[in-house]
């Protein structure tokens, strides 16, 4: 019989290994849409001034991420300096690249903030919160563009089930979590049933100020802005003739596939742009660039948290 020891060892395993087929089946049936040569022309000619801008725009949406992580540690009576935080974000960026999903990196900051919450729930609470003002962020550029632009039918009919999926899963979690816990405890899940209502109170608790909950959001949006004009911008170095607006609405789509069962939401990510770009009549093999080059953004800035944080241990070993 196998010990609980080797059961728990097998079972992470066996989910990374998943994920990682997930990520290979996905990236594979992409590179097969395209022809090779085309998509070898699409690379040599891609601008690189413009895939510079569009990798620092990514940093800069690192720091306002960093920044809204910190406004929600003090709220919860944790004063920790901004630069710490930035160094924490930088280096989940790292782990964010082989690590289940793209919360991958929550993870390696969750264990981290654990260090001053002292209370796992807590933690995890702040970190699903994050997440749920994040994507009200990136919703609400998705309604400017939406309103502004004119998307394909297939990205304007995907951008509104998302939207009613996540104004359901905020409505379920900030205001129902009464009646799911009431619901629970009459099934005999009474420790499920005090988890979900601890999660529905802690999560309420961050929005019980106005200014706090205004600039979480501000924050947000503009840190997902700094993500939209990304993606505008590696477009723009394949010379993909679509408008800012389109890439608003298309954001949304993208981020949420993201968080996907894959290693670092690579795949997923990248079919959701596929997607996208095509329903606007863009070619499969500048399609499949765009989410190359925008993958080769975030490995950059990963690359640069792994150094960072090999760096960090050795000073301080």
């Amino acid at each position: 019989q196998m010990t609980n020891s080797s059961v728990q060892t097998k079972r992470p395993t066996r989910y990374v290994l998943l994920y990682s087929a997930v990520t290979a089946v996905l990236v594979g049936l992409l590179l097969r849409s395209v022809d090779s040569e085309k998509l070898v022309a699409a690379f040599q000619n891609s601008h690189i001034g413009l895939f510079s801008l569009a990798t620092l725009c990514g940093i800069g949406q690192s720091c306002f991420m960093a920044r809204r992580w910190q406004l929600m540690m003090r709220k919860d009576g944790i004063v920790t300096p901004y630069w710490p935080v930035l160094v924490s974000y930088t280096e989940s960026m790292f782990f964010s690249l082989f690590l289940p999903s793209a919360v991958g990196g929550d993870l390696y900051r969750g264990a981290k903030a654990n260090r001053d919450y002292k209370s796992a729930a807590r933690t995890a609470t702040g970190l699903l919160v994050e997440r749920l003002v994040g994507i009200w962020g990136v919703c609400l550029l998705g309604v400017i563009g939406l309103v502004m632009g004119n998307p394909s039918p297939e990205v304007r009919s995907a951008f509104f089930i998302l939207l009613f999926g996540v104004v359901g899963a905020c409505v379920a979690i900030f205001w129902g979590g009464k009646g799911i816990s009431r619901l629970l405890d009459r099934l005999g899940l009474d420790g499920l049933a005090v988890k979900i209502s601890m999660l529905a109170s802690q999560s309420r608790g961050y929005f019980s100020s106005l200014r706090l909950f205004t600039r979480l959001v501000l924050y947000s949006m503009i840190a997902q802005l700094l993500g939209v004009t990304s993606i505008y911008l590696v477009g723009c170095s394949l010379d993909i003739e679509l408008s800012y607006f389109f890439y608003l609405t298309t954001m949304p789509l993208v981020w949420v596939l993201s968080l996907m069962p894959a290693l670092g939401g690579l795949g997923p990510r990248e079919a959701g742009l596929f997607f996208a770009l095509t329903s606007a009549d863009v070619g499969p093999a500048p399609a499949v660039a765009v989410g190359v080059l925008l993958y080769a953004t975030m490995l950059l800035r990963g690359l640069f948290g792994g150094l960072l944080f090999a760096a960090r241990k050795i000073i301080l070993t």
